[in-house]
C-alpha cells in the first residue's frame, strides 16, 4: 500500500465511529426541544462518535473489478470526499454550531476532506440544520471540525459511475476490433457542413473541429457532428465512406473517409483516464491481471463556455499524442501568451496538461502618434506610446499547483493539473493502450 493511501485509510479508522453518549442530552446541546428529543430518539437516529445526530458516512464504496489501495500519486492527501469553497472563506468550528470556537478557516476555493454529515444548528436562511465533519492533517495529527453544508460544496471522486464507463468500454473493445477515430484537428481534413446552417447539431455537438456522421450519405441534410478524437468501430467502407458504431452516442452512421483515422488505434484496452466535470477532479486507472487498480487522484479544472473558452466535452476520446509542452496565445491579441507543460492532446486543441506559465517579456515604449501642437505651439494633443515586447520570452519557470484548480471550470478546452500530475500522466500513458473518459 502507498503512503498516501495509508495515510487516508488511517484518518478513516481514527476517526469513524458511533457514539454510546445519551441522545437526548446531545440533541438537547444543539438547540431542540424535549418533544423534539423524544422523537429523535424514538427513531433510534444514529450518533456520530461525538454525539451528533448522523446523516450520513462518507466512506468510499469500492467497485467489485477496482482496487485502490496500490495508488502511485495523491501527492495532496485527497480523500475520495471533500467539499470546497466556492464563495468566500468560511469557518470550521469545533462543534456545529456558531457558538463553538472557529479551529480553522477555509480560504475562498479552499478544499478539505469530509467523511462526515450530521444535525447541528439550523438557520432559517438557509433552512437547514446540516453540517459536514470535516478533517486535516497537523504534522501527523489528525484534527477535525465541522463546517455548515450550505456555504461549500460537497465533491467526490465518482468510483462507480467510473465502475459503469469500464464495463461499457469493455464490452465495447470485447465485440468490436477494428478501431478508428475522428481526425480533424484544426481542420486539418476540412471543414465539416453546416447543420441547416448552424454550427452546432441537434444533439448539441459543435461543428468545430468535428466530422459529420450520415445516417445516410444520399440524404447530406441530416447528419450529427462527431467530435476529433471520438473513438468508434469501423464496420465497413465503400463509396468514400466509413460505416461505424460510435459508442459514445449508441448510433451507426457514416463518416466521409477524409476525416476518418485508423493509425495508433487503442486495441488493447489497459489504461484509463477519468476527467469529472462536475466534481472538477481526475483520476487514473491501469489494468492488470484482469483488475483495475487505481493508481492516481488529483484536482482539476476543465473548460468554461465563455467568449475565448470553450467547456470540455463529455464522452470517450483516444490519447491522441504526447508533447514536453505545448505553447497558447493570448485570447485578445493573438500573441503568444506562454506554455503548458507535460500536455496529452484527447480532442481537437483540447489537452490534459500541467499549470499554465504565463511568458515575462522585455518591453520598450514606441511612439504610435506624433503630439499635435496649435499656431503657438501649444501642445494640443499628446503623443501616444505602446509598450512592445523586446526579445526572446522569458519562462519564469513551471508552476506546480494554485488554489484554483479542482473550483469550478475556467480553462479554454483543457484540463489543468497539478503540474506533477500531469508529469505523472505524460510518464505513465500509453497512447495505444488508454482511453480518455470525460464524464458530466
Amino acid at each position: 500500500m502507498k503512503k498516501s493511501t495509508k495515510k487516508i485509510v488511517l484518518a478513516m479508522l481514527v476517526i469513524f465511529g458511533l457514539s454510546s453518549m445519551n441522545f437526548a442530552e446531545t440533541v438537547d446541546a444543539i438547540g431542540t426541544t424535549a418533544a423534539e428529543n423524544e422523537a429523535l430518539v424514538s427513531q433510534e437516529v444514529p450518533l456520530n462518535n461525538e454525539g451528533y445526530p448522523l446523516l450520513a458516512s462518507y466512506t468510499v464504496s469500492v467497485p467489485d473489478n477496482m482496487n485502490i489501495m496500490e495508488i502511485d500519486y495523491n501527492q495532496y492527501n485527497i480523500a475520495y470526499s471533500y467539499v470546497v469553497s466556492t464563495r468566500n472563506t468560511v469557518n470550521i468550528r469545533q462543534q456545529p454550531t456558531t457558538s463553538s470556537p472557529v479551529v480553522k478557516q477555509l480560504g475562498f476555493y479552499g478544499k478539505i476532506n469530509v467523511f462526515e454529515k450530521v444535525t447541528g444548528q439550523y438557520f432559517k436562511s438557509s433552512d437547514s440544520d446540516e453540517w459536514f465533519r470535516v478533517y486535516w492533517y497537523k504534522g501527523d495529527e489528525i484534527k477535525t471540525g465541522y463546517i455548515y453544508a450550505p456555504i461549500v460544496t460537497f465533491r467526490e471522486f465518482r468510483l462507480n459511475l467510473a465502475s459503469e464507463k469500464i464495463k461499457a468500454l469493455e464490452d465495447f473493445f470485447e465485440t468490436h476490433d477494428n478501431m478508428g477515430k475522428v481526425n480533424n484537428y484544426k481542420h486539418y481534413n476540412g471543414y465539416a457542413p453546416r447543420y441547416h446552417g448552424k454550427t452546432v447539431d441537434a444533439f448539441g455537438y459543435s461543428r468545430d473541429q468535428s466530422a459529420p456522421m450520415y445516417d445516410n450519405p444520399a440524404n447530406s441534410d441530416e447528419f450529427r457532428y462527431v467530435l476529433d478524437g471520438m473513438i468508434f468501430n469501423i464496420q465497413s467502407k465503400a463509396n468514400g465512406y466509413y460505416y461505424v458504431y460510435v459508442p459514445d452516442f449508441d448510433a451507426y452512421g457514416y463518416i466521409p473517409s477524409k476525416f476518418v483515422s485508423v493509425t495508433n488505434q487503442v486495441k488493447k484496452l489497459d489504461q484509463l483516464i477519468f476527467v469529472d466535470n462536475l466534481n472538477q477532479n481526475i483520476f487514473t486507472l491501469q489494468k492488470t491481471d484482469g483488475t483495475w487498480f487505481l493508481k492516481s487522484l488529483s484536482y482539476a479544472t476543465t473548460g468554461k463556455l465563455s467568449e475565448y473558452k470553450e467547456p470540455t466535452v463529455p464522452g470517450f476520446y483516444a490519447a491522441i499524442q504526447k508533447k514536453d509542452s505545448f505553447l497558447y496565445l493570448d485570447d485578445k491579441t493573438d500573441e503568444l501568451d506562454g506554455y503548458a507543460p507535460y500536455a496529452i492532446r484527447f480532442n481537437g486543441g483540447a489537452y490534459l496538461h500541467g499549470f499554465p506559465v504565463n511568458y515575462r517579456w522585455n518591453t520598450e515604449q514606441v511612439l504610435v502618434e506624433e503630439p499635435e501642437f496649435d499656431d503657438q505651439g501649444i501642445m494640443i494633443k499628446e503623443a501616444v506610446y505602446e509598450e512592445e515586447r523586446v526579445g526572446s520570452p522569458i519562462d519564469p519557470g513551471m508552476i506546480e499547483y494554485s488554489y484554483t484548480l479542482g473550483t469550478v471550470p475556467l480553462s479554454h478546452k483543457c484540463v489543468r493539473n497539478p503540474t506533477s500530475h500531469a508529469k505523472y500522466m505524460y510518464d505513465w500513458i500509453k497512447l495505444d493502450e488508454c482511453i480518455v473518459v470525460i464524464i458530466e
